[in-house]
C-alpha cells in the first residue's frame, strides 16, 4: 500500500482575466490567470481546475488550501512529490 503524498505549490492568481492561462513559473511560484471573478470561491475553483488540467491530474487532486481571499495562494497537489511536481510543471510549459 503506497502512502498518499501532498505537496504545496505557491501560486499567484489574477482573477477576471481575459483567459484561463498559466503565465509563468518563476522562483518556484506559478503565476496564473483565470476568467472567474473572486466571488463565492469561483476563482479558487477555476485556479484548481486550471492547474489540474495543466498538470494532467484529476481535479480532485488539486485544491486551494491557503489564500482563498488573496491573490497569493498555497495550492495542495495530491500524489506528486515536490520533484515530480516541479518536473511536470517544467515539462508542461515546454509544450
Amino acid at each position: 500500500m503506497s502512502k498518499t503524498t501532498f505537496t504545496r505549490l505557491s501560486v499567484i492568481a489574477t482573477p477576471r482575466s481575459h483567459a484561463n492561462q498559466i503565465v509563468k513559473w518563476e522562483k518556484n511560484v506559478l503565476h496564473v490567470r483565470v476568467t472567474a471573478p473572486p466571488l463565492d470561491n469561483r476563482a479558487n475553483e477555476a485556479v484548481a481546475k486550471l492547474i489540474a488540467d495543466f498538470l494532467d491530474l484529476p481535479k480532485s487532486s488539486v485544491y486551494v488550501a491557503v489564500g482563498r481571499t488573496s491573490r497569493l495562494k498555497s495550492v495542495t497537489v495530491r500524489d506528486l512529490n515536490a520533484d515530480e511536481l516541479r518536473a511536470r510543471i517544467e515539462r508542461a510549459l515546454k509544450r
